[in-house]
């Protein structure tokens, strides 16, 4: 699936970081894929805030 990057960005973690995962899912991450220890999500753009 094609996906807009003005509107969602790829976010990774690995899959053993319950904390990163339960955040990144909190804030309205999509799992797409686990491959080699890493949690794939997309978050809408507008949930990502630079510089923190």
């Amino acid at each position: 699936m094609a996906r807009d990057l003005r509107e969602q960005q790829a976010v990774t973690c690995d899959t053993t970081d319950t904390a990163s995962r339960q955040v990144t899912e909190a804030n309205g991450g999509e799992l797409e894929d686990e491959r080699g220890g890493k949690s794939w999500y997309w978050i809408p753009a507008d949930r990502i805030q630079a510089g923190r």
